[in-house]
């Protein structure tokens, strides 16, 4: 093993970054998909729909790019670490503090610090934004409101669904607020023949693009 004592905290820590840099790419992709998943349960979970029953694993991993505000709150908090770390190892080594605990407990301190501080807050960032009021908003406002034409379980017959808000989705659902009836809809994305945004924007979710 190579001496490394007079090294500094940031070349440590790129050589450990350098060794281990699949093992941080797996860690990586589960901290996407731990944070898209926590952020589409609170979302969903707002209007009592538990997304574990209609998602996939992939899903989760897509949904942590849809609200950018936990990934940068989460990326933020490893920054401050990464900083207040740098700072903290510095002092020590001008007092000459090297014993093996002190170094083995900073470094324990510091990677519960990186793998805590990233899932906390992301979560302090979707109870903010997926409370009471993420409710409210979307109860009361009815700027975006949408009509579906959907298939039945009939076969070919068609029904029409209107005024609904859309309030999340997964790769094969999707989930709408109906002001109609005042309640929550889950919707099949294979049943949806068309969505049309009032007063006239449609959008076909299965539909082939025709030329």
């Amino acid at each position: 093993m190579s001496n490394r004592t007079n090294s500094g905290f940031f070349s440590d820590l790129y050589s450990k970054v350098s060794d281990n840099w699949a093992i941080l790419a797996s860690v990586g992709y589960i901290y996407l998909t731990a944070t898209g998943m926590l952020q589409s349960y609170l979302q969903l979970k707002a209007f009592n729909i538990n997304v574990f029953d209609f998602a996939e694993l992939n899903d989760f991993l897509l949904a942590a790019f849809r609200e950018p505000l936990a990934i940068i709150a989460g990326m933020g908090m490893i920054v401050y670490v990464l900083i207040v770390g740098g700072i903290s190892y510095a002092n020590l080594k001008k007092k000459g503090i090297t014993p093996r605990y002190t170094a083995w407990s900073f470094q324990l301190m510091l990677w519960f610090a990186l793998i805590a501080s990233p899932f906390i807050s992301p979560l302090v960032a979707h109870t903010s934004l997926y409370g009471k009021s993420w409710v409210k908003k979307v109860v009361e406002d009815k700027s975006r409101l949408v009509c579906i034409s959907l298939r039945t379980a009939k076969g070919n017959d068609e029904r029409q669904l209107n005024d609904l808000t859309f309030i999340g989705s997964t790769e094969k659902f999707l989930f709408f607020y109906n002001h109609e009836e005042n309640n929550t809809l889950t919707i099949p994305i294979q049943n949806i023949i068309v969505i049309t945004s009032k007063p006239n924007k449609s959008f076909q979710p299965t539909a082939e693009s025709g030329g």
